[in-house]
């Protein structure tokens, strides 16, 4: 032993073993999570966009201190996670790879026993570094509270950590006969106490309350910045008509199918993207108080994404006088986008003409674009690329556009992905005679020549109800993962522990298809038509995952019967998807949960469950004694996995909403007498079918409210059920599924 180790008493030796045991096995796990988010973010923590956040928030709020950033960007050279104490550890964690408003992370929030995610175990990791850093303090330190202390670290560090660092209970183990420089020690303790924990209690408070509303501005402001300096758009006498009525009016719907470039108009349109909000939803505007200091508000897809949303959208109808008297005072311009066939459900259902006006409605089109026009879009998408090209190809391209086409896709993003992706380029101009043909193809071509996870992967974020999915969610154990994720990997047969660690990987060697937004750490198709590409894919891998996951609109969009496959409107067979008669009860059975989606678990059952969870793998009840780690592990996986499932079921119920949503009965399937007799059937054989012809689909009301002038409304508010809406609604005077 050398001088520092001299005159040591017992006590402080084991002060010395703990603070060594959380310093040195805390700062091991914790730099192995710190690299592992950067290996699986591709990113180093010299990246010029994460200096550019560190520093900020250290400009910005002084949430650490000028000695921690130069631990973390010395003047000098590289810096290396073995500089990194755990404080420093901790403020990185979290700062880069998780959800900064994550109320765990405030000081003095108690954390349930059962809760071991990773920011629970990270912040248990700082706390334990506090108890331990007092302990080596407060004198006294007998052999029973050191070997409680001693199990309560390596419990935690063990646990968080032993799935990155092999034989990591040997490793810690090893800090109980580790030499002692006492010396060392207490250094360390110095430097802990210059941190100030004060200050990282503030910093904490100041990332939660402002970090939700700048990553927002900023997101905002990058997203508009980057269209308004992007070389591939082209100023269309379209987007001059839009101009001038936002000039105007101040204020404009853009409307258009998919793929026509409403989003870019919109973000094109505004003048000073530093003034700019851009919001998808309802949230978005509330983190908002007040709008003084923004000019332009651009509302993407307000009524809904891929099909109407009724709930958002009656949220919105509260806002939406707000906004307009904002525009009518000249304080405010207003740009909304919106899918035609979704605008229309919108003014229908929701009564809205009085609020957008057909004189506030400009519907952009591919077949509106002028020759010369879309001969410019094309050029300047393949000279974005580097692609070498003559006159003739675009020439070429712009001839397949005007010959009569299998399918319908926005003519910009076909501009878009033509210059992307190179198997599409190589097509030539036939990739404009049917371009979802040529996507299609592509997605297989990659699905076939790589491993299975590239598909899985694309079908598991198809599969969300958003279509999107976060890192965060990604990153769980299997036991915390969302049971969203679960269901559709657990479809395909795939393993969920390894599923998890793909996928992120996947998305990042696919970035022509799939974005990821560094802001919100959400990973999203590039466009909607990429995500219809997927759904058809996989209906031809695996008819039975995919139709157990495709939603209403996908439904109303691309899927046909066999009985009627030959007289599909528009599309050409390989670019729908024919349901074979013998699989009319499944997809019978699809519609009947859109329709009638399950809610058959209360709160109160969700609550006993986990409460008999907890009591039964709580530290009071040790079973009987006799079960190995692994025994207690998998029984508590499978009831966790349980109440997850119970708690899907529960939060994909219909019964905030008092009528059913019934738009599907109006698919060209139920034109079809055997398709009625075998949906009927299944709605039967579940017990649904009583519940199905009862419920209420909306009010007469609703019926006669354009009329007004000429009936009381108030006596016609008489409940209809789903025989009136249908008849009402069919194009076919006689359904068959009314003539049961």
């Amino acid at each position: 032993m050398g001088d520092a180790d001299i005159e040591i008493t017992f006590d402080d030796t084991r002060r010395c073993r703990l603070l060594l045991l959380i310093s040195k096995g805390g700062g091991l796990v914790l730099r192995h999570k710190l690299q592992k988010g950067f290996t699986r973010r591709q990113k180093t923590i010299d990246d010029t966009d994460i200096k550019r956040k560190i520093t900020q928030i250290k400009d910005s709020t002084h949430c650490i201190s000028e000695v921690q950033y130069k631990r973390i960007y010395p003047d000098s050279g590289s810096s290396s996670p073995d500089d990194y104490d755990i404080t420093i550890l901790v403020f990185l964690l979290r700062t880069l790879f998780y959800r900064t408003s994550d109320p765990k992370w405030k000081s003095g929030y108690t954390l349930n026993d059962t809760d071991i995610s990773d920011i629970a175990e990270i912040v248990r990791i700082r706390e334990l570094r506090n108890e331990v850093k007092h302990q080596y303090e407060d004198g006294e330190l007998n052999e029973t509270t050191f070997n409680d202390q001693w199990r309560k670290c390596e419990k935690v560090l063990v646990r968080f950590g032993r799935t990155d660092i092999a034989d990591l209970s040997n490793k810690l183990e090893k800090f109980k006969s580790e030499p002692i420089e006492k010396k060392s020690l207490e250094d360390l303790i110095e430097q802990w106490e210059k941190l100030d924990e004060d200050m990282e209690n503030r910093v904490i408070e100041t990332i939660k309350q402002h970090s939700a509303r700048v990553n927002a501005r900023e997101r905002s402001e990058k997203e508009v910045s980057d269209v308004l300096e992007a070389q591939y758009f082209v100023e269309t006498s379209m987007f001059e008509q839009a101009k001038q009525k936002l000039n105007k009016d101040g204020f404009i719907v853009i409307e258009g199918a998919q793929g026509e470039g409403k989003t870019t108009m919109g973000k094109k349109l505004v003048e000073n993207p530093k003034k700019c909000l851009k919001i998808n939803s309802v949230a978005d505007w509330e983190m908002y108080s007040s709008t003084d200091d923004i000019e332009t508000v651009l509302i993407d897809d307000m009524f809904g994404c891929t099909m109407f949303d009724k709930s958002e959208s009656r949220k919105w109808l509260k806002i939406f006088p707000q906004l307009m008297s904002e525009v009518s005072r000249q304080k405010l311009k207003l740009i909304i986008t919106s899918r035609t066939y979704i605008l229309d459900d919108a003014q229908k259902k929701l009564f809205i003409e009085h609020h957008i006006k057909k004189r506030n409605r400009i519907e952009i089109s591919s077949e509106k674009l002028e020759c010369h026009e879309k001969k410019q879009i094309i050029k300047n998408h393949l000279e974005l690329n580097g692609r070498k090209f003559g006159k003739n190809l675009i020439d070429s391209c712009v001839r397949q556009l005007n010959e009569p086409s299998s399918f319908i896709i926005g003519f910009p993003e076909c501009a878009r992905l033509f210059g992307v992706q190179d198997s599409l380029f190589h097509k030539g101009s036939s990739f404009f005679k049917a371009p979802m043909t040529h996507i299609k193809t592509c997605l297989d071509t990659i699905f076939k020549n790589k491993d299975d996870f590239v598909f899985l992967a694309f079908f598991v974020l198809w599969s969300q109800p958003s279509q999107s999915l976060r890192l965060s969610d990604l990153e769980q154990s299997p036991v915390k993962t969302p049971i969203s994720i679960k269901r559709p990997i657990e479809h395909l047969g795939f393993s969920l522990f390894y599923s998890l660690r793909h996928i992120p990987n996947e998305f990042a060697s696919h970035k022509n298809f799939v974005c990821f937004d560094d802001k919100t750490e959400i990973f999203r198709f590039q466009h909607n038509v990429v995500g219809d590409a997927v759904g058809l894919v996989a209906f031809v891998r695996n008819m039975t995952a995919a139709l157990e996951f495709c939603n209403a609109s996908f439904i109303e969009r691309y899927i046909r019967i066999e009985e009627q496959s030959d007289t599909c409107e528009g599309n050409k067979n390989d670019e729908i998807v024919t349901i074979p008669i013998n699989r009319y009860a499944d997809l019978c059975s699809v519609i009947g949960k859109i329709l009638l989606p399950d809610r058959t678990v209360s709160d109160t059952d969700i609550r006993n469950l986990r409460d008999h969870v907890c009591s039964v793998f709580g530290q009071t009840s040790p079973l009987k004694g006799n079960e190995t780690d692994a025994e207690i592990r998998n029984m508590r996986d499978q009831i966790c996995t349980i109440i997850d499932q119970m708690s899907f079921l529960q939060r994909t119920g219909s019964n905030d909403d008092q009528y059913m949503n019934c738009k599907i009965i109006l698919h060209p399937a139920f034109k079809c007498r055997s398709f009625c007799e075998t949906f009927l059937e299944t709605l039967r054989k579940q017990n649904m079918l009583p519940y199905f012809l009862t419920k209420h689909v909306g009010t007469i009301t609703a019926s006669v409210l354009s009329i007004t002038d000429i009936l009381d409304k108030q006596d016609f508010e008489s409940e209809i059920g789903v025989l009136t809406y249908a008849v009402n609604n069919s194009h076919s005077p006689h359904p068959y599924v009314f003539r049961r």
